[in-house]
Order: structure tokens, then sequence, then C-alpha cells
């Protein structure tokens, strides 16, 4: 845990499943995505579309980072509890849990 990513951020691989999920949500509901055009569900009004998948990828991408920053809480607590001091200290040197200086 000195050196790699993990000497930077605490749980890269939670930044990388958000990155994908934000990307799968970005690619199917544009509204020029292939599920829309082939599917019907498309609307006519173009401004109301954008809005409704604007408004769904906003929920979904909420969602989705309020059920990984309980996971993110409820590992960082068990390793605690295995590792103890060790844990803490290493904590201490890498506060970011996701983005280097941002969270």
């Amino acid at each position: 845990m000195e050196t790699g990513i993990y000497s930077v951020v605490r749980h890269p691989s939670y930044l990388g499943s958000l990155s994908y999920f934000l990307g799968h949500q970005l690619a199917f509901f544009d509204r020029n995505s292939w599920l829309l055009n082939c599917s019907g569900l498309a609307a006519r009004d173009g401004y109301v579309l954008t809005c409704l998948l604007r408004a769904l990828t906003a929920i979904m991408v909420c969602t989705v980072l309020t059920f990984l920053h309980r996971r993110m809480d409820s590992e960082d607590a068990m390793l605690e509890r295995h590792f103890g001091k060790e844990w803490r200290d290493w904590a201490r040197r890498v506060p970011y849990r996701m983005v280097p200086w941002v969270y």
C-alpha cells in the first residue's frame, strides 16, 4: 500500500466502476443512441426527451454514488477493525477515497 494507485486513493476500483457506469448512462441514454432510435422509446419532442434523459441519468448516477459511499464507509470500518493502527496510519497518509485532492 506504499506504492502504486493505493498510495494516491483508497478506493480506485470504485472510481473505475463509477466511470464505467457514467459512460454507460451517457452512451445508452443519449438522444442518438441505438437503444432509443431502434426501440421506439424516443419521443417526438426532442427537448422533452433530452430533459427526461438528463434527469434519468442524474438520478441513476446519484443513486450509484450513494451506494458506493455507503460501501466505502463499511469497507473502511471493516479494514480499520481488522488492521487497526496500521490502517489508520495509511488512511492519514492517503486521505482521498476516489479522486485525489477532491474526495
